[in-house]
């Protein structure tokens, strides 16, 4: 590719550096909304300079990022004992001189099978979770490692790519990704919007996960102001429309759980002293369930249950 420009990788403080005044490929799913531990707003306060970035000792202690980085060269290994292919650590990063925001540090790469017709090197994204995110990689890879490695693709100009998953230490899952510029292109407008909001010192709107971060960006005094600005009084106006819709939800919450609560009554009322019923197939089950008297009083209920029957 000849916008792309290759750059030797000679320490991991070049690759920190590197990092500061680009978006790269965590960043970018961040961005887009499918990172749970970062939001558009905690990378903007990264790139402006407000926070330190993940990728720096302080987020290093964080033991999850830590396992991670230690895990890929065990990950990318899976993938090659798997697969039985070729695959390297790249000793460079990647550039593009029309997106000059924009950074490719590719985790490996491999040399696919040629038989299938593939160019000669392709984007390997190495990435472990837990067991409790196991439902989120099964039969697919997630949204995020999607994103990350047709980013990383679009920067460096390939066409193949893959993302290898270890989850919970045990189970290994990998998928092939093929290169679909519709979908980088969207990501590039994403990052030119948002590198513009970098550059203007304007952050981008907060979210429900940014209440911590605006303690940290904003510690609370004893200063008085005025809003009346147009986004306020708007902001003002949607906070009040949202209110009354969750006033109204809640009022119908609290009249369906009464409606509820009386028929489960109703239904006690037909068992009598039954411990367990059968209706059109359900079962209805009533017990009697007690604590005993430690640090609070001792108190006894009874627990009713009603099992839906199975459906093949």
């Amino acid at each position: 590719m000849e916008n792309r420009i290759d750059h030797e990788l000679s320490d991991r403080q070049q690759w920190l550096d590197e990092h500061k005044h680009r978006l790269g490929s965590s960043d970018i799913a961040a961005i887009a909304g499918l990172n749970k531990y970062r939001t558009p707003l905690h990378v903007w306060s990264e790139k402006t300079g407000r926070i330190p970035t993940l990728a720096t000792e302080e987020a290093e202690a964080n033991d999850a990022i830590w396992l991670g980085t230690k895990l890929e060269p065990i990950v990318a290994e899976m993938f090659a004992r798997k697969t039985g292919l070729n695959v390297w650590a790249p000793r460079q990063y990647y550039t593009r001189t029309d997106i000059p925001w924009a950074i490719a540090t590719p985790d490996y790469f491999y040399t696919p099978n040629v038989e299938q017709g593939t160019p000669d090197a392709a984007c390997l994204e190495c990435k472990t979770t837990g067991a409790w995110n196991k439902e989120a990689w099964d039969g697919k890879i997630p949204d995020s490692a999607h994103l990350q490695v047709i980013y990383q693709m679009g920067i460096i100009g390939m066409k193949q790519g893959s993302v290898a998953g270890l989850i919970g230490g045990r189970d290994f899952v990998h998928q092939d990704v093929t290169f679909d510029a519709a979908i980088f292109d969207q990501l590039v407008t994403m990052g030119e919007n948002f590198m513009r909001m970098v550059r203007e010192d304007t952050p981008p709107p907060a979210t429900p996960d940014d209440a911590k971060l605006l303690t940290t960006l904003n510690p609370i005094s004893d200063e008085e102001i005025e809003l009346a600005d147009e986004d306020s009084l708007q902001l003002l106006a949607n906070y009040r429309h949202a209110k009354l819709v969750y006033d109204a939800a809640d009022i119908e919450l609290d009249l369906a759980k009464r409606e509820l609560d009386a028929i489960k009554s109703e239904l006690r009322q037909k068992m009598g002293k039954a411990t367990l019923a059968r209706i059109a197939g359900y079962e209805l089950s009533q017990k009697v369930r007690s604590r005993k008297e430690f640090v609070s009083k001792a108190t006894s209920w009874v627990e009713f249950k009603v099992k839906e029957p199975k459906h093949d």
